[in-house]
């Protein structure tokens, strides 16, 4: 009964007031309504509202002339007869959706059940019929949970407030990679944004990516690292602790450690073990897949700052298709998806193409026309920079350390083909700000 005057209320609300429909409608659909009328009213209300119609009890129930049965001239004077305002009806709102969520929740639980007590198909071995059975209900139970979690649309008036008071405070807009040379051009990882970061292969992608996880894992940012190819066990820890704690691993396993290097690398551990990181080896990740991987992220270490994956080329898509280039586009579209629905940047790594090299393009930096298998990358990413090791004759002799640019090729808020000077320490990991005068 309560549930059906919290319908009754939105439903009356939104005829008292036909803007209060706009917002509403975010939190909750048709189908959210467990009495029959009441989703045939909401339904009606919708249609009508997208026509730019007038919501009145005449305009429903001529659209509704075909389900008087269901929908009487009682029940419409009843809803006329409704007062609620703004937050009234949000609040009726949420309750609604509340129950439609616990109904749903009650489906999929009966549902589970009696799948998970069927054999599997003949062609299905029982580890796999029961690993399909809980991502699928694993996906399900997410898409619910961001339901739930999905609020109202904010005036406009609120946000320009907000944007003026964070620009007053001088507070940067998107988060920050830490690296000077970088953020003097870069607007920095914004919530919501999907940026890409592509290099030729074995040209410290990943190794950037990590430093950039560690200066923001110091400022206790949480960050989820998602590695197709690189085993959480041994080699993603390594190269945090090779970067953090300048230790040539590599070396020290063929002649063992340098002065100091041991000390440094079991400090560099500790202090690794207290951050709000979490590193995830996920092989052949699909996109729903990395959907339950952050939620239980944040779960684990609070609201995430920013997820890094690497990298593009090793995932799939959450269906198959025949041509790899129309699979690595959707993935992209889902993965910008994600970023906006949590409201996270997500850090994508990718590949230059090989051609480029053959072509005899080594010497000069990679363009966004380079990235590859698919054109939605450089179409959908809100920015993309790309690492370029600049030639032999450019480079200090006898040093340790190589010269490296991040061009910034596509960027929304900031300078395009902004030239950033990196040094990069390939036994350690480490990249540290550069400048001409180092050279």
């Amino acid at each position: 009964m309560i549930i059906a005057e919290a319908e009754k209320r939105v439903l009356g609300a939104v005829i008292a007031n036909n803007q209060i429909l706009d917002l509403v409608v975010d939190l909750v659909r048709p189908d959210d309504f467990s009495v029959d009328a009441h989703r045939l009213l909401f339904g009606a209300q919708c249609t009508l509202r997208e026509a730019n119609q007038p919501i009145t009890a005449n305009t429903l129930a001529d659209q509704l002339r075909g389900f008087r049965a269901q929908v009487t001239d009682d029940a419409l004077r009843d809803l006329v007869a409704v007062s609620a305002n703004r937050s009234e009806a949000l609040a009726d709102a949420g309750i609604v959706l509340r129950d439609s969520l616990r109904r749903q929740l009650v489906t999929l639980g009966t549902g589970l059940a009696v799948r998970a007590n069927q054999p599997p198909e003949e062609t299905q071995s029982p580890a796999d019929y029961l690993a399909q059975l809980i991502a699928n209900h694993e996906s399900a139970i997410a898409e619910l949970a961001l339901r739930q979690e999905r609020k109202p649309e904010r005036p406009f008036a609120d946000v320009a407030e907000d944007l003026l008071a964070s620009v007053k405070r001088q507070e940067a807009r998107g988060l920050a990679t830490g690296f000077k040379s970088i953020d003097e051009y870069f607007g920095g990882y914004i919530a919501g944004h999907l940026s890409v970061l592509a290099a030729r292969s074995s040209r410290g992608k990943t190794a950037l990516a990590v430093n950039i996880a560690r200066n923001n894992l110091k400022l206790l940012h949480p960050i989820l690292f998602i590695t197709l190819e690189m085993t959480y066990d041994s080699e993603m820890v390594e190269r945090f602790i090779a970067a953090e704690g300048c230790v040539n691993f590599l070396k020290a396993r063929s002649y063992g450690y340098q002065p100091d290097e041991e000390e440094r690398a079991i400090e560099a551990a500790a202090h690794i073990a207290k951050w709000p990181l979490r590193i995830r080896y996920r092989p052949l990740l699909k996109p729903r897949e990395l959907r339950l991987e952050c939620r239980r992220a944040a779960q684990e270490i609070g609201p995430l700052k920013l997820v890094i994956v690497d990298y593009l080329g090793l995932m799939r898509g959450d269906r198959h298709e025949n041509q790899r280039y129309v699979e690595i586009g959707n993935i992209v579209v889902q993965l910008k998806a994600l970023a906006g629905e949590f409201g996270f940047p997500i850090l994508l790594l990718a590949q230059i193409n090989r051609e480029a090299v053959r072509d005899g393009a080594e010497d000069s930096p990679p363009t966004l026309a380079q990235l590859r298998d698919t054109g939605t990358l450089e179409e959908h990413a809100d920015d993309v920079s790309v690492l370029w090791h600049k030639p032999q004759h450019e480079q200090q002799s006898n040093s340790d350390w190589t010269a490296v640019q991040l061009i910034i090729r596509k960027q929304r808020n900031g300078p395009r083909d902004a030239q950033c000077e990196l040094k990069f320490r390939q036994g350690w990991g480490r990249f540290e700000d550069g400048d001409e005068d180092w050279l």
